[in-house]
């Protein structure tokens, strides 16, 4: 009876005003009052799901039975002592959306990484510990692709790199303290001669 009570608070606090629930936006906040192991049905896609709560110390998110199995569905939280380590977004299992991992014990960010159907698609961004971004990656189908960028602490652009499937592909271009220093043409992840800054 108990569990049938949390389910049904569970679904009744999911469709309030009678919205749908965006599981990819649920925070770890939204999971407090629910307990661990309740199970409630929804919908995705149309399609019928038995949904699962996971709230524990370690970790809070739904899982969704597919099968046999329970996969991870919409944002699901990972801590490390008491602290947000990661939020990462998954559809039916597979991750697909924003990825957020923190730096050990703080709320700072560490990494940002667009997902897509299971494979990096978009942007990674990473930061350096004062919070300035450290590096920007581009991304297609789960391979570097398109421009990257590095940068020091104090937010000044250090390098830039051109990447074609992986392969670092096109002009590399060095700087000190965002001034040019540098250049390097790579064709194929083969680097030519560097051309120095007058």
């Amino acid at each position: 009876m108990k569990q049938f009570l949390a389910a049904l608070l569970l679904v009744t606090s999911l469709t309030v005003n009678a919205q749908a629930v965006i599981y990819s936006e649920l925070t770890p906040a939204y999971f407090l009052t629910l307990e661990d192991g309740a199970t409630f049905n929804d919908q995705i896609d149309d399609q019928p799901y038995e949904f699962k709560v996971v709230n524990r110390k370690s970790e809070k998110g739904v899982k969704v039975k597919v099968g046999s199995s329970w996969k991870k569905h919409g944002a699901y939280h990972q801590f490390f002592s008491g602290t947000l380590k990661k939020t990462t977004r998954y559809k039916l299992g597979t991750r697909d959306g924003k990825e957020e991992t923190y730096r050990s014990g703080t709320d700072n960010l560490f990494k940002t990484t667009d997902w897509l159907d299971g494979k990096k698609e978009g942007v990674e961004t990473s930061y350096h510990k004062n919070g300035n971004k450290s590096q920007e990656v581009s991304y297609s189908s789960d391979q570097k692709h398109g421009e990257a960028h590095w940068y020091d602490s104090d937010g000044s652009l250090s390098t830039e790199r051109q990447y074609e499937n992986n392969v670092q592909h096109g002009l590399m271009k060095h700087y000190d303290k965002g001034r040019p220093t540098h250049t390097q043409m790579f064709t194929n992840g083969k680097g030519g001669k560097t051309n120095w800054a007058k």
